[in-house]
């Protein structure tokens, strides 16, 4: 499953050096895998270079004005999307841990605690372990 997460907008195309001028509004590292997106435009590739002021950049931060190598044309307006790919545990749709939400007594003054418990774990602490970590909220991970 991918998720395209929307990092940044083209504000502007040099077609010489194949560089677009980025305004991002998330953080955008070298290595990530990308997708340009337009009304006539539909690259995607995996982020090879990028500088500001002539300067390579490793990481570009929100606000930041970059230039990004590009492998074809781009327009301005064109949308940038980081691709994020989610893996599931492939021998059953089951996640591998839960993520349970416990709400601790008022005496202790922690109204909620978040912990992250895993199948075995669960199965370990049994009936009396279940017991002590009521009231429970499951929320799948």
């Amino acid at each position: 499953m991918v998720e395209k997460i929307l990092v940044g907008e083209v504000t502007h195309y040099y077609p010489k050096i194949g560089v677009a001028v980025v305004n991002l509004k998330e953080r955008l590292k070298k290595g990530e895998k990308i997708e340009i997106e337009g009304k006539t435009t539909k690259l995607v590739q995996t982020v090879t270079s990028m500088q500001i002021e002539h300067v390579d950049i490793d990481v570009g931060e929100p606000g930041q004005l970059i230039g990004l190598k590009v492998e074809d044309r781009v327009r301005e307006g064109d949308k940038v999307y980081k691709l994020v790919e989610w893996v599931l545990n492939q021998k059953s749709d089951q996640p591998k841990s839960l993520n349970i939400w416990v709400q601790t007594s008022l005496m202790m003054r922690a109204p909620f605690k978040n912990i992250c418990v895993s199948k075995d774990t669960i199965n370990y602490l049994g009936l009396w372990g279940m017991i002590l970590l009521l009231p429970l909220q499951w929320v799948g991970t």
